[in-house]
């Protein structure tokens, strides 16, 4: 799969895989800026917050509206961005030990991947 060329997933099997992917690139993302935010002495941030509210804000805005153009469709692109964002608040709810922000987060993102899913079978 060329991961330039934006695309629609017919399949289930492979929008599942990249929702996942997605996903997993959100909980990846936001520990990565939230160990830098940290690492920034003497910013008065909420650092889980605003690494998670930064990486799906620019995930959207670098990767789908700038390198990819929408090239899917605004559908595509915010479904990318919910699962990249439920990705990194997933991650922080689990850091956190909040298992019901945890538990909604993923409740969330498997009623979208189901749905999804069965729009493609």
């Amino acid at each position: 799969m060329d991961l330039l060329t934006p695309t629609d997933h017919a399949g289930a099997y492979e929008w599942a895989s990249v929702f996942l992917a997605h996903f997993a690139i959100g909980l990846f993302l936001t520990a990565v800026v939230a160990a830098v935010l940290d690492a920034l002495d003497g910013l008065q941030l909420n650092i889980g917050d605003t690494a998670a509210a930064i990486v799906t804000v620019a995930y959207l805005v670098a990767w789908e509206m700038g390198l990819q153009r929408l090239g899917a469709g605004w559908p595509d692109a915010l479904v990318d961005t919910l699962a990249v964002g439920l990705g990194g608040v997933s991650g922080l709810f689990l850091w956190r030990r909040n298992g019901h922000g945890l538990a909604a987060a993923l409740a969330l993102g498997v009623a979208v991947l189901l749905r999804g899913v069965g729009m493609r079978k």
